[in-house]
């Protein structure tokens, strides 16, 4: 879900509009420095104070632009700058290009925007980069207008494979389709060949499985619902491929191997890259722990631009999510402290009494 309520976003486009201001994208790894969301939205403090966190030389002075700085927003008179100052992968200063330009020592880069429009980074509350890099990776079924569109793109990765080899991805959504019909297995069968297939509705709350995928499973007739999901049949009690929520969609992950490290660092990288293509800096991720594993790494080697905040699946066992949480550094200065986050656990279990409860 957007960050910005519907009145925030109207009176931005509001503003933009009135201005006539042109919209470049500029991606924060262009100028090689880790700029985020939160570096922006915490270091702005209005005029051309230095934030002082950051170094006191600017590494990048960006001038004649049109800059939102987040100020304002709710008052309706959002605060535009012309120039600002980064540092250290933060926010130095904002103001105008006179006030910014003084910051200046003999490394800092400078680089006119042209009037382009610079505003912090959007966040992204809720994604799964490691599975939607994987559905870009493997069969990427997003925008298909009919089944036969859909089944066209699911034979042209299945003649392009080896044998043998699972077809997985997703992202269809029968209703968008002028028959509003699911897809079956029987219709996967005709152009995945050899191939176990399951490919994921674009929700993730239901997948369609071919005969292949169901066989690999053990999923026939007679196998009954998991607790809380189901198995779909047929009039003549057959499953028809359908398969809703996890409980049931897990009978045939499980069989599927899991992608190699390589593979998900390509997939991590193409889903960051479209993060940041829309003015996404930072997003709270929930993706497998070998992603995460992958990630780290990237941050290790200063390859990942987009700041990410983990989630951790809570019906881990205790210990092994103790394991996890230390294995980031505790000095992490973007890391959320323990002690607030614990607290905040608390009101979400035992929220506060209003007046009059008891």
């Amino acid at each position: 879900m957007h960050p910005f309520n519907s009145a925030l976003r109207a009176t931005i486009f509001t503003a933009l509009a009135a201005l006539a201001i042109p919209v470049i994208p500029l991606a924060a790894q262009e100028a090689n420095l880790p700029i985020t969301s939160t570096d922006v939205t915490a270091a702005i403090v209005g005029g051309a104070q230095v934030n002082r966190a950051a170094s006191d030389a600017p590494e990048l002075i960006l001038y004649h632009g049109t800059i939102l700085t987040g100020e304002g927003l709710s008052e309706r008179n959002p605060k535009i700058v012309s120039a600002m100052a980064i540092g250290a992968g933060a926010v130095m200063a904002t103001g105008s290009d006179a006030e910014i330009k003084r910051l200046a020592r003999p490394h800092t880069r400078l680089r006119d925007l042209n009037g382009t429009f610079l505003m912090p980074g959007l966040n992204d509350a809720h994604v799964h980069l490691g599975s939607a890099g994987q559905t870009k990776l493997n069969v990427d079924l997003t925008g298909s207008k009919s089944l036969e569109e859909m089944l066209r793109r699911i034979k042209a990765k299945a003649d392009q494979s080896p044998a043998g080899h699972w077809l997985t991805g997703g992202g269809w959504d029968h209703t968008l389709w002028a028959d509003k019909i699911l897809p079956t297995r029987r219709d996967l069968d005709k152009v995945t060949n050899d191939h176990p297939a399951l490919l994921e509705r674009i929700d993730g709350h239901i997948a369609v499985a071919n005969t292949a995928a169901l066989a690999a499973a053990n999923i026939t007739s007679a196998t009954p619902d998991p607790f809380g999901a189901k198995i779909d049949h047929d009039a003549s009690g057959n499953p028809t491929g359908i398969l809703r929520e996890d409980p049931a969609l897990n009978l045939v992950l499980t069989k599927i191997p899991p992608p190699s490290t390589e593979d998900r660092r390509a997939a991590l990288d193409i889903a960051i890259t479209d993060a940041l293509s829309h003015g996404v800096t930072s997003t709270q991720d929930f993706s497998e722990w070998p992603d995460f594993l992958v990630l780290e790494d990237m941050e290790r080697t200063g390859q990942l631009h987009l700041r990410i905040s983990e989630w951790l699946a809570f019906l881990l066992p205790l210990d092994t999510l103790k394991q996890y949480r230390a294995s980031h550094p505790a000095d992490d200065p973007h890391r959320s402290p323990q002690r607030p986050l614990r607290r905040r656990l608390r009101q979400l279990w035992n929220p506060p009494l209003r007046p009059g409860q008891t």
